[in-house]
């Protein structure tokens, strides 16, 4: 599966190339009266690095979320072109030589791009100057990045109980205890003494979210009670499907903006140009 972190920077990247729309001209008479409107060129996004080596079709953009409105590559050659370059924090060594070379044109933008907690993100001296907007999670994030909501007079469609055959699942990917994990892993082993939990993806009535740290912005999940008492309390909703169906009431008038793993994030990161 794909990594915690890849997964949340994967809503990041598509924020922001909407501010740039872009309708080709499309000539459907050979004998114009009046000349065609020039298009706009669309602002040049570079990626640097691919994260992690985790690739994905830049098309992927148009096509699942009708955004045009920049050139997504990344090919260094335009480099000298690019409006802005989007550089991922663990992607960057340590002794700065994987950076883009400098002088970078007057006009060019380099992004930060920083997915997860500082728990598990090294702080590389030298950064400090370099780059003139940020892009997280964090609220106070030049370009801060969330899920979205959207929020609907028209109620949405009836919504039917999922048929599914397991009560509780928790999809996990990193288990090392030097990088915080070990609350949660914790909190798990006490919760399977109480209720069976099952791990992987499985469809299930309830999904565990469980961050590895605690900081600003980055964990907005309620403290759950303890093992015992939720397990109690999952088993009751299991039998009372008038008390589940409240959970998702919620979804009658507003919708979650649905998104894949790591797309998202950069198709949209021109907003604030």
């Amino acid at each position: 599966g794909v990594p915690d972190h890849l997964q949340k920077w994967q809503f990041y990247l598509s924020r922001n190339c909407s501010s740039y729309p872009y309708i080709p001209y499309v000539n459907s008479d050979s004998s114009p009266t009046t000349p065609p409107t020039a298009q706009p060129e669309k602002p040049i996004l570079l990626l640097w690095v691919w994260p992690e080596n985790y690739r994905w079709d830049f098309s992927d953009c148009k096509t699942f979320y009708n955004i045009d409105g920049c050139h997504l590559t990344d090919d260094r050659s335009l480099y000298n072109q690019a409006d802005a370059v989007l550089i991922y924090h663990r992607d960057i060594k340590w002794d700065l030589s994987n950076l883009p070379p400098s002088p970078r044109p007057p006009f060019q933008r380099w992004i930060w791009l920083h997915a997860e907690s500082p728990t598990n993100n090294k702080r590389i001296p030298g950064l400090e100057n370099l780059f003139n907007l940020t892009l997280s999670y964090r609220r106070n994030a030049d370009i801060s990045v969330r899920n979205l909501l959207t929020i609907s007079k028209t109620p949405n469609k009836k919504f039917e109980l999922p048929k599914k055959d397991k009560l509780v699942c928790w999809f996990v990917s990193n288990i090392d205890p030097s990088t915080g994990t070990g609350t949660r892993m914790k909190y798990y082993e006490e919760l399977s003494e109480h209720i069976k939990v099952n791990v992987g993806w499985i469809a299930c009535r309830f999904y565990l979210s469980f961050e590895n740290s605690i900081h600003k912005d980055y964990i907005t999940e309620e403290r759950l009670p303890n093992a015992s008492v939720l397990a109690q309390y999952l088993l009751q909703l299991d039998k009372d499907d008038e008390a589940y169906r409240r959970y998702f009431a919620w979804g009658k008038h507003v919708s979650a903006t649905p998104h894949l793993v790591i797309v998202n994030q950069e198709c949209r990161c021109f907003r604030t140009e």
